[in-house]
C-alpha cells in the first residue's frame, strides 16, 4: 500500500475522500499544517479531529518506527505523557463523587509518612498544583538518579522532602509529585492499581480498548510508535523511557480512541451525577486568596480566537502530544507526535484557527504554518547592522524565578532566533529597532529591549522580564573555596564539586557539568541554581538547589 494513502483512514464523514463541507477547510489546507511532517524518512505525528461527534480528520503524517519502515497511522498508539493528566483527576472526581474520597483529605492520610509542613496539603491541592510539593523529576535529577529509577525510589523522594516550595494553596506551580501521588491514591482507596481501576471504570465503560496506563515498561503494545529526539549529528536517535511511573503521565492512547474521551465531555457515561462531573473537570481552581486559575482538573481553560479552550499538553522522552478542544464551535482536536523537535501545541492551534477564523469577522483564517525546524515558511527580514544588532543584545539574561539563562539573539542564514536554555529556540521576525515578533509555544509573544532589561511577552500566557547580566569572574582561589564535598539528606545524595583550573565542576553520574557564575553567589549547573550559603566569617558551609519547581534544597558542605 502507497505510504501516503496508508496514513490516511477514511471515516464516515471524514476528509480524507470527499471534499470538505462548504465554509470548512479542505485537505489540503489541513495537510499544509503538517507538510513538514509528511515524510518517509522521518518520524512526526498523527492528527485527529472531532465534530459533531464523529471523527472529520484523521491522518498520519510521517514515520512510526524507522528502522522497520512502519509508518504513522490514526491507529498508531502513542506515549501521552502529561496529557494523562486529565485521566487522573477524573479517577480522584469519579472516587470523590462516590465517597470513597474527600478532595479536601490531607495527604498525610494517605502517606502517614509524609512529614507535618505546618500547613495541610490537601488532595485538591495535588489536582489544581497548588501544594507546593516538590516536583519529583526535577528531583531525582538532582539526585543524579539517571533514567531507571522505580516508583518505589520516586515516592521516597517525595515523601522524604522536610520542606515545600511555598505555602499551600499560596501559589501555583506545576508539579508532576502531585500526580504521582493521586494515583497512588486511587490504589490505596480502590485495592487495584491505576491501571486496573481505570480501564474498568473508565476505558472499558467509553470503548476506549487502545487505552491504558503503561505501567510495565516491559509490556507489549501492539501499534506503538516509538519515540525519537534528532541528534547532534542530525540523525534521528531514539528515545523511549524504561520509568513505569504512571499518574503524571504515562497514558497510551490512539486516535480513535480519544475521540471517544471527547465525545464524553458532551454527554457524560462516567459517574451519576452525568454533568455536573464534567462541571467539576473543567471548573478552575483557586488560590487561598481567591485568586482563579487557568488550570482546572488536569486541563488549562484558556481562550483562542474568541472561542473557549480546553487543553492539555505533554511532553516526555521523544513524544509531544497536545489534547483540545473548543465547546462553543463543536471541535475537538489530538496531536500525537513521536519526535522531541515537534511543537503539538503549534500544530493544533494552526488547525483550530482553519475553523475558528471563519467564525471572525476580519476573515483571516490561520497563522502561517510553522515547520517542525521552527522556522516559517514565509521569508523573514533581514537587518541592515547585522553585527551592530547582534552585538547590541547577545548575551546573558537571568529571570529570578524561572531559573533561566542564555538569552541571547542569534543569527544563523540570516533568520534570527531568541535562545533560552530550558526552552529552546524560537525564531524571530524583526519589529522594530528594539523589538521582536515570534511564536513560543504556538502562542504570538512580543521581545523587546529596554536598557539592561529583556522583556518577553506571550499572549495568553504570561509576560516576563529578564535582566541582562555579565557573568562573574572567578580566580583559582575562589574556586578552590568552593569546592568539596556536599550532601541532601533530603535526597540522600553526595554531590562532589571540583576545580579544574578556573573552572568549578559538578561530579555527576550522568556526565560532568561546568557550573556557570549568574549574579550573586550563585552558578548553573544543568537546569538547577545552586547558591552558596557562607558563615558569620565568610566560609562555604554548604548551598541551596533550585529549579523551576524545586525551591532551595538544602546540601550541607561535608
Amino acid at each position: 500500500m502507497n505510504k501516503v494513502f496508508g496514513n490516511c483512514i477514511a471515516f464516515s464523514i471524514s476528509l480524507c475522500g470527499p471534499a470538505a463541507m462548504a465554509g470548512e477547510p479542505t485537505p489540503a489546507d489541513i495537510d499544509a499544517v503538517f507538510a513538514a511532517y509528511d515524510s518517509e524518512e522521518a518520524p512526526g505525528c498523527a492528527l485527529g479531529i472531532y465534530r459533531g461527534g464523529e471523527i472529520a480528520y484523521a491522518r498520519g503524517y510521517g514515520m512510526a518506527n524507522l528502522e522497520y519502515d512502519i509508518p504513522l497511522t490514526p491507529d498508531s498508539v502513542f506515549r501521552m505523557a502529561s496529557t494523562s493528566k486529565q485521566f487522573v483527576a477524573t479517577a480522584i472526581a469519579l472516587l470523590h463523587e462516590s465517597g470513597d474520597l474527600d478532595l479536601d483529605d490531607p495527604v498525610q492520610k494517605y502517606f502517614p509518612q509524609m512529614p507535618d509542613y505546618g500547613s495541610p496539603v490537601t488532595l485538591r491541592q495535588l489536582v489544581h498544583h497548588t501544594s507546593g510539593i516538590r516536583d519529583y523529576l526535577d528531583l531525582a535529577e538532582l539526585a543524579d538518579m539517571g533514567d531507571s529509577y522505580s516508583t518505589e525510589s520516586a515516592l521516597r523522594l517525595v515523601t522524604g522532602q522536610q520542606a515545600l516550595n511555598f505555602e499551600p494553596g499560596s501559589q501555583h506551580l506545576y508539579s508532576n509529585s502531585g500526580y504521582l501521588l493521586l494515583a497512588q491514591v486511587v490504589e490505596k482507596v480502590t485495592g487495584q492499581s491505576l491501571r486496573e481501576w481505570t480501564h474498568e471504570n473508565m476505558f472499558e465503560p467509553l470503548g476506549m480498548e487502545q487505552t491504558h496506563f503503561h505501567d510495565d515498561h516491559t509490556h507489549v503494545v501492539p501499534r506503538r510508535a516509538d519515540g525519537y529526539a534528532p541528534g547532534e549529528d542530525e540523525k534521528w536517535r531514539i528515545s523511549m523511557t524504561q520509568l513505569d511511573m504512571v499518574g503524571d503521565g504515562g497514558l497510551y492512547s490512539t486516535i480513535g480512541d480519544l475521540k471517544r474521551w471527547d465525545d464524553n465531555f458532551s454527554e457524560n457515561r462516567l459517574g451519576k451525577k452525568r454533568q455536573e462531573l464534567i462541571h467539576e473537570l473543567e471548573k478552575p481552581g483557586r488560590l487561598e486568596n481567591g485568586e482563579e486559575l487557568d488550570y482546572a482538573f488536569g486541563l488549562f481553560v484558556d481562550e483562542f480566537h474568541g472561542a473557549r479552550e480546553v487543553a492539555h499538553g505533554g511532553t516526555f522522552v521523544g513524544f509531544r502530544t497536545e489534547i483540545a478542544r473548543y465547546p462553543g464551535a463543536d471541535l475537538g482536536l489530538a496531536v500525537l507526535c513521536n519526535r522531541a523537535d515537534a511543537d503539538p501545541r503549534s500544530l493544533a492551534r494552526q488547525v483550530a484557527a482553519l475553523y475558528l477564523a471563519e467564525k471572525q469577522a476580519t476573515g483571516s483564517r490561520a497563522p502561517s504554518p510553522v515547520q517542525a525546524d521552527g522556522k516559517s515558511p514565509a521569508a523573514v527580514k533581514r537587518f541592515k547592522d547585522t553585527d551592530e544588532k547582534l552585538q547590541q543584545y547577545a548575551g546573558h539574561y537571568w529571570h529570578e524565578d524561572k531559573m533561566m539563562v542564555q538569552g541571547s539573539i542569534t543569527e544563523e542564514d540570516g533568520d534570527y532566533y531568541l535562545v533560552f536554555s530550558g526552552w529552546g529556540r524560537f525564531q524571530l521576525d524583526p519589529g522594530s529597532a528594539s523589538s521582536f515578533r515570534a511564536s513560543i509555544f504556538g502562542s504570538p509573544a512580543q521581545v523587546s529591549f529596554t536598557g539592561a532589561a529583556m522583556k518577553v511577552a506571550i499572549q495568553g500566557w504570561t509576560e516576563m522580564e529578564f535582566e541582562r547580566y555579565a557573568p562573574d569572574s572567578f580566580d583559582t582561589g575562589e574556586i578552590k573555596a568552593l569546592a568539596g564535598n556536599y550532601y541532601s539528606p533530603e535526597l540522600d545524595h553526595f554531590q562532589r564539586l571540583e576545580q579544574t583550573g578556573d573552572q568549578l565542576v559538578a561530579r555527576r553520574r550522568t556526565g560532568d557539568e561546568e557550573l556557570l557564575p549568574v549574579p550573586g553567589d550563585r552558578f548553573i549547573s544543568g537546569r538547577a541554581v545552586i547558591e552558596f550559603e557562607r558563615d558569620a566569617r565568610g566560609r562555604v558551609v554548604g548551598f541551596s538547589a533550585s529549579t523551576e519547581r524545586v525551591k532551595n534544597l538544602k546540601y550541607k558542605r561535608l
